[in-house]
């Protein structure tokens, strides 16, 4: 039925297209020469519209409407975006104005106003994008209110096909309502087969996880068997680009997952990040704390910025950092890499007494190591886990180490909150996981340090 319909549909838009493109030049004739240039005579005047002109109107048009199916804006899909869909008319338009005027210079019809052409391609273009906007609303209000769905069937058992349905449920103006999820087992073709020769499904969704794929093939050849739509959501889903490059290879395709350093930036990073949600923290005994510093000429390009962090005391860094892992977000963490077992992973400051082996007391406390250039931040890892005690005071931490499963414990270090203390120097964090004082704090203006300051 909703094929059908869409069959339908479609036809009434070409022809609607047409009816309006036709009308849009006669406005354009009468607005420019009639109303803005009162200019009579000019072949392009409604005044001196023949049978010829009007046959010229028509042939246009079905000309642009063609242009249209081209760049395929009949090809109607629920999830395709307006704004495409507008910019794919603009071009249309366009490329139908550029025939028309060339045209015009290859027959020598000088005389033809060029401000018609101008104006006709506003206005038709106007009206087009209009047209589908107001359609889209209506297509909206109606599927939100359970007209004009598109009934489809899930198959999958993982994540992915509950994602799917999720995304569905969340976009209530697509008009798509999920039959049913059919989960890879025995007897789950035979279902598939059964509910796709009854009535009311207008589509299949194969979203399999990677241990369910053995059924792609059977899934595929069942749909073909009852003429029913398919589309797949593959696995790798979350690293395929929006518009993936296809090559071929005699008979195998070639999906190429990365086509542009922007569509890997994409890929990984949320829509909704914003940078300046982000600050850097930093605990920097040997200046005061709950102050900004910035560190000139401290840029990784020139067109960057300096680094530039608020310092804080190790409380207030915790506080934060425990704040930000229960909501499950990570950290860039900075630190010094000292005091630690290579092969365990394990942290911390008591781990190794050498001055009990040479009989010098050794002990230096942070500042210290600072001023005499004996600890610095010198590594980044990701800070992804702490464990508290009844009172949610830190115990000991972890990180994600970037230097492979052999180092530490299957690449990951975990060190005592003491460790923390004297080796943790800065973390990027979110500013809403920030205390008051240290947001009031974050809003002053920096000071300035030099390049060659002993933290950096």
């Amino acid at each position: 039925m909703i094929h059908r319909n869409q069959k339908t549909l479609n036809r009434l838009n070409v022809l609607s297209d047409g009816v309006l493109i036709v009308l849009c030049y006669l406005f354009a004739s009468w607005l420019w020469l009639d109303v803005i240039r009162n200019t009579k005579g000019n072949m392009a005047a409604l005044s001196s519209l023949n049978a010829r002109g009007i046959l010229a109107a028509v042939i246009y048009a079905i000309w642009t409407v063609f242009l249209l199916s081209l760049l395929r804006v009949y090809h109607t899909s629920r999830v395709h975006r307006a704004g495409r869909e507008s910019g794919r008319i603009v071009a249309g338009n366009a490329i139908a104005l550029a025939t028309a005027a060339s045209a015009l210079f290859v027959f020598r019809l000088q005389d033809f106003s060029r401000g018609v052409l101008a104006v006709y391609f506003l206005s038709s273009s106007a009206v087009l994008i209009g047209k589908r906007k107001i359609l889209r609303f209506l297509l909206r209000c109606m599927r939100a209110r359970g007209y004009n769905l598109k009934h489809m069937l899930v198959v999958g058992g993982g994540k992915l096909a509950e994602r799917y349905v999720q995304n569905v449920k969340a976009e209530p103006s697509l008009g798509i309502h999920v039959e049913q999820c059919l989960i890879p087992s025995e007897g789950m073709l035979e279902k598939l087969e059964s509910r796709l020769h009854g009535a009311g499904i207008d589509e299949v969704i194969l979203a399999l996880a990677p241990d369910e794929l053995r059924v792609t093939a059977d899934v595929i050849q069942v749909c073909e068997k009852c003429g029913t739509k398919i589309s797949v959501v593959p696995f790798y889903n979350d690293v395929i680009p929006t518009r993936p490059t296809i090559d071929t290879v005699g008979n195998l395709k070639l999906i190429q997952l990365r086509t542009t350093p922007l569509e890997f930036y994409r890929s990984i990073v949320p829509a909704d990040y914003a940078p300046d949600s982000y600050i850097m923290i930093m605990n920097d005994p040997t200046r005061e704390y709950y102050k900004v510093y910035e560190i000139r000429n401290y840029r990784n390009t020139y067109e960057g910025v300096n680094w530039v962090y608020l310092n804080l005391p190790n409380e207030a860094i915790k506080r934060a950092a425990i704040a930000s892992i229960k909501a499950g977000e990570a950290m860039y963490a900075s630190c010094d890499v000292a005091d630690y077992d290579p092969v365990s992973g394990v942290c911390d400051p008591a781990m190794y007494d050498y001055g009990s082996m040479f009989g010098i007391d050794l002990a230096m406390d942070k500042k210290a190591r600072i001023l005499t250039r004996q600890s610095g931040s010198a590594h980044a890892m990701a800070l992804i886990a702490v464990d508290t005690d009844d009172n949610d005071v830190p115990l000991k931490w972890q990180f994600e180490n970037s230097w492979g499963p052999s180092a530490g414990h299957e690449g990951y270090m975990t060190f005592t909150d003491e460790w923390f203390d004297e080796y943790m120097f800065r973390i990027v964090i979110n500013r809403k996981y920030l205390d008051a004082k240290s947001l009031e704090a974050a809003g002053t203006k920096p000071e300035q340090l030099p390049a060659w300051d002993y933290m950096f």
